[in-house]
């Protein structure tokens, strides 16, 4: 078998570690430049899509170009990479490398586009308006977005104003994302020149409207990160993911996740919306791949890795599609973790898909021969005698739309520079209201509803069907009135979602449904602390702390607790509203306290509520008075 056909038959196997390797033994035998040339753009493209280095790629695309001139896709290629690392610059030298060398009118006019928007990102206007300008004398007067775009470039400070309005009414009358997108980014490139303060809204506009929009990527996650706020990017993602229907989220999770593993470096973000992906579309290897290589950044490791790989085949998946995932996790479990007998249950599962797979072959070699799974879908069965089929139904039904529900990402930890997120306050945080204890709820219990729950919940845990019992689980607390055994099906989900699936997101919603029932419960309480800190919830993190605070009667620790809470909120959350009443709070334990005084005094100036004013710099200037003439 020659190399090419070698490197074909990896492909339809999808076996990308045996492609990469291929390649890179096939550059040391080839002496052929044209040839040489396809394959380190072959490996570059593998090394970007299924491995997602990027950066590793970029030397085989580099290389790629100098060896065949003519192979202009490699360029194409490696301004991708630096689009995705937020590399303006190289971005720029390679588009005009690739005007020199278009062959078409048509691609000249394509480049040249985005040659002046790069120039617009940069700041580099003047000489993006002869680039727009050229592009319009080429194309002539029929290309009507090149004539806009000349207008963008050349407002001035006279027109800037009239111009930027059109833009936001075209923004957001726009039905179509992409258009609405770059309405806003077009806006936002005239403001960066004579209204920077309004830029950041406006790219958050275009970045929300259509996230795929690279150049509002680019400009607003550097923004971002450049001023210490990379917290927010998160943030802003969560924001499209909630815009997003469940049916395209997968490629949300992906794209995101890429984003985070190559631009930001960071193992831990990019690998919660990397394993979400993997949850919704089990044919992406490219997860396990990433994070199998960067497992000692993770947090669980392998075996984290491979109990997500679990509870994703835990039920008969039999696409053909799934061939790369199930051979990365064979390979994982063989040769990271040595545990045989489950690469064995992988590789058997893939047998049944593909039984002549390379790493089916190479593993039978060492342990011999690898059987067939038969992937018999599992029935839940319900005693008859204990609750109608109809029931029974109806309950298989609301579990198995459970498992469509969305497991957000809003956990992950953010590490690097941690700056202010400016999210609205959560509603209903109120300090009026108590925390009280829980009280039974008096709600009708459908009662055969409850019973198939639980016989569900008894033949999962026998059968050890871990993702199953973690959803009836919630869905039994969700049925019941007891406070007290909500509260604890709810602990051992949490437990499940943290130990067994390393799902943060999950374990929250757990924890806080544990809250809702048990208020002051301390094992949901201190995780709750600890993952609305990690992902700098910080509105979550003060009604957590109120909950607490409130408990505590008046005198100098409640005090002190009120203070922490409303520094905390003064500095991250940022509402006026909301830190006048907690510092309002702090007062009514201890009237004379300065801090607090100066704070609101501050508070009510900015917000130029003068009557409140007045009234704090009264009690200010009578308590430091007596402090200073005792």
């Amino acid at each position: 078998m020659d190399l090419q056909q070698r490197l074909n038959n990896q492909e339809t196997h999808q076996d990308w570690y045996g492609m990469a390797e291929a390649l890179n033994k096939g550059l040391g035998e080839v002496n052929d430049n044209t040839l040489k040339a396809e394959l380190h753009l072959r490996l570059g493209r593998v090394l970007h899509t299924r491995f997602l280095q990027g950066v590793k790629a970029l030397k085989h695309f580099q290389d790629a170009y100098k060896l065949n001139p003519s192979l202009t896709v490699a360029l194409a290629e490696a301004r991708q990479v630096y689009r995705e690392l937020g590399k303006l610059n190289m971005v720029q030298k390679l588009l005009e490398l690739q005007l020199k060398v278009a062959s078409s009118p048509a691609e000249t006019i394509v480049i040249t586009k985005e040659l002046g928007d790069v120039l617009c990102d940069e700041g580099q206007y003047d000489r993006a308006a002869i680039v727009y300008s050229n592009a319009l004398r080429e194309a002539g007067a029929a290309d009507a977005d090149l004539f806009e775009l000349v207008t963008d470039v050349q407002v001035t400070l006279d027109s800037w104003q009239d111009r930027l309005a059109s833009l936001l009414r075209l923004a957001h009358s726009s039905d179509d994302s992409l258009s609405k997108s770059l309405a806003f980014m077009r806006a936002a490139r005239i403001a960066r020149r004579y209204a920077p303060e309004e830029v950041e809204g406006m790219l958050t506009q275009a970045y929300v409207s259509h996230f795929q929009n690279a150049s509002a990527v680019a400009l607003l996650e550097n923004l971002l990160v450049e001023s210490g706020r990379t917290e927010a990017i998160l943030r802003i993602q969560r924001q499209v993911l909630d815009s997003r229907p469940e049916s395209s989220k997968v490629e949300v999770y992906l794209a995101f996740g890429a984003r985070w593993a190559l631009r930001h470096q960071n193992v831990e973000v990019a690998g919660q919306f990397l394993l979400e992906a993997l949850r919704r579309s089990p044919d992406l290897s490219q997860v396990l791949i990433y994070l199998r290589e960067h497992a000692d950044e993770w947090p669980t490791g392998y075996e984290g890795l491979l109990a997500v790989v679990d509870s994703v085949f835990e039920k008969p998946v039999s696409s053909a599609d799934t061939r790369g995932t199930l051979a990365v996790a064979g390979q994982i479990a063989w040769q990271n973790t040595n545990d045989i007998e489950r690469a064995r249950s992988y590789l058997s599962r893939l047998a049944s898909l593909d039984a002549e797979h390379p790493a089916i072959l190479a593993f039978a070699q060492v342990h011999g021969k690898v059987e067939p799974a038969v992937l018999v879908p599992q029935a839940v069965t319900v005693d008859p005698n204990v609750a109608s089929s109809a029931v029974t139904a109806n309950v298989t039904t609301e579990l198995a739309e459970a498992e469509e529900k969305e497991s957000s990402v809003q956990d992950v930890t953010i590490t690097g520079n941690q700056g202010e997120d400016s999210a609205e306050i959560t509603h209903g945080m109120a300090l009026e209201q108590p925390v009280t204890a829980p009280t039974v709820d008096v709600r009708p219990q459908n009662e055969q509803k409850i019973i198939v729950l639980r016989e569900q919940l008894r033949q999962q845990e026998d059968g050890k069907r871990f993702s199953e019992l973690v959803k009836t689980l919630m869905a039994l607390g969700d049925e019941l009135a007891d406070p007290f055994e909500r509260a604890e099906l709810y602990m051992r989900a949490a437990d499940l979602y943290v130990t067994k699936f390393v799902n943060q997101a999950e374990a929250v919603r757990a924890y806080e449904k544990v809250i809702e029932c048990d208020p002051m419960n301390p094992v949901a309480l201190d995780y709750l602390r600890q993952m609305y800190e990690k992902r700098r919830d910080w509105e979550k993190l003060v009604a957590l702390s109120l909950a607490q605070a409130r408990e505590v009667d008046l005198g100098p620790e409640r005090t002190s607790l009120f203070k922490d809470i409303a520094k905390l909120a003064t500095e991250r959350i940022k509402k006026p509203e909301v830190c006048i009443e907690l510092w309002n709070e702090v007062l009514k334990s201890d009237p004379s306290d300065i801090e607090a005084l100066t704070a609101l005094a501050q508070l009510y100036e900015r917000g130029r509520d003068f009557e409140h004013l007045a009234g704090v710099l009264e009690q200010l200037a009578e308590f430091t008075g007596k402090d200073s003439n005792p």
